[in-house]
């Protein structure tokens, strides 16, 4: 998927709004801190990957070419 955080791999995700499911995923991570270790890399690497320096620079440069364009390519 297109998201940043994907669930069990590089973070927890919970329905929006369940208290429940977000304590169960907090408790989770803080007791079984063998799984919560990899899942904190792999949110590391997925940020460093997808959002550089260079590269958000280019998406805001680009974004501003649009709309100085009208919306034209």
């Amino acid at each position: 998927t297109d998201g940043i955080i994907q669930d069990g791999e590089s973070g927890r995700l919970v329905p929006v709004g369940d208290a429940a499911a977000f304590a169960a995923a907090i408790t989770d991570v803080l007791q079984h801190r063998d799984r919560s270790a990899p899942l904190g890399a792999a949110a590391r690497a997925t940020v460093v990957g997808r959002f550089s320096s260079g590269d958000v620079t280019k998406r805001w440069f680009a974004a501003y070419e649009a709309v100085t364009r009208g919306g034209r390519q």
